[in-house]
């Protein structure tokens, strides 16, 4: 498993100062790694999508082209699984950090002391979930999508499409395949068209399943007492 970390500072020596604490640390800890490095926060946000992906983002907080903040509402909202550490020169926090899910604050002038810290409890945390993933590996992009972030897939032609509390990300591939390569006891057919997560399941009306996010999806009426089944049988092991 390679730990891929994208790092933006304003500060070109800054910036080359946190690299090479990245790898120090990675390679004291025998840690394969990709770093890619970014000067301003917009040339980040032109680069991130669903055909990149990077574990953890080492952010200053204070750039001069956009707010922090705002980059991490961007990660957010493409990676839902990632890490973000903010680096700043100032000790305050922020509330909207806490609804961001960021891992950590590091000082500038601590760097030295708390970004291997935190990198090395970042690793423990990737490391106790390795295989608690999907990935989508093409010639064009991979792709890593953790179980729990997966809401549903459905079938498009040729293709399977995940649904996740991230966003939608598809690969060309049966859905019945993709059941398999799963192998997760939360995962269901509903039927021929969609693969839904137990887990993101809220309640059933009737023929339909009503999901965390309140999207509905219909259930065809000979499967639906089956589904039900399925699910009272899931929350009664998890609940």
């Amino acid at each position: 498993m390679t730990m891929k970390i994208a790092i933006v500072d304003d500060e070109p020596g800054f910036l080359s100062q946190i690299k090479h604490s990245v790898n120090t640390f990675c390679i004291e800890k025998h840690i394969p790694v990709q770093i890619e490095l970014f000067e301003t926060g917009y040339s980040l946000l032109f680069h991130i999508g669903p055909d990149v992906y990077y574990d953890v983002f080492l952010v200053d907080i204070e750039l001069p082209d956009i707010n922090g903040m705002e980059i991490a509402k961007a990660i957010r909202n493409n990676y839902s699984e990632a890490y973000i550490v903010f680096i700043t020169s100032h000790t305050q926090y922020s509330l909207d950090a806490y609804e961001l899910d960021v891992f950590r604050y590091i000082k500038k002038s601590n760097l030295l002391k708390k970004l291997p810290l935190a990198l090395d409890d970042i690793w423990k945390e990737m490391s106790m979930g390795e295989n608690d993933f999907y990935i989508i590996d093409t010639y064009m992009r991979q792709e890593k999508l953790y179980y729990k972030s997966i809401l549903y897939v459905y079938k498009d032609g040729k293709n399977s499409v995940f649904v996740t509390t991230g966003g939608v990300s598809k690969v060309r591939k049966a859905l019945g395949k993709v059941y398999e390569e799963l192998g997760q006891d939360s995962f269901i057919i509903v039927d021929r068209s969609y693969l839904v997560d137990f887990a993101h399941v809220m309640k059933v009306v009737k023929n339909e399943i009503i999901l965390r996010n309140g999207e509905s999806i219909t259930v065809s009426r000979p499967h639906i007492q089956e589904v039900k089944k399925e699910i009272s049988n899931f929350w009664g092991r998890n609940i």
